[in-house]
């Protein structure tokens, strides 16, 4: 992913593949996210 601390406040955008799906799997590849992470 990439980090980013902006004039906004901290920024992160990651892009994942899995490495083993399953059916009915739910699959999140790309997350964004604003502020810091806990």
């Amino acid at each position: 992913g990439i980090s980013w601390i902006s004039p906004v406040g901290p920024l992160r955008i990651a892009y994942a593949l899995p490495l083993r799906k399953k059916p009915g799997d739910r699959i999140e590849r790309l997350q964004f996210q604003i502020g810091t992470s806990f």
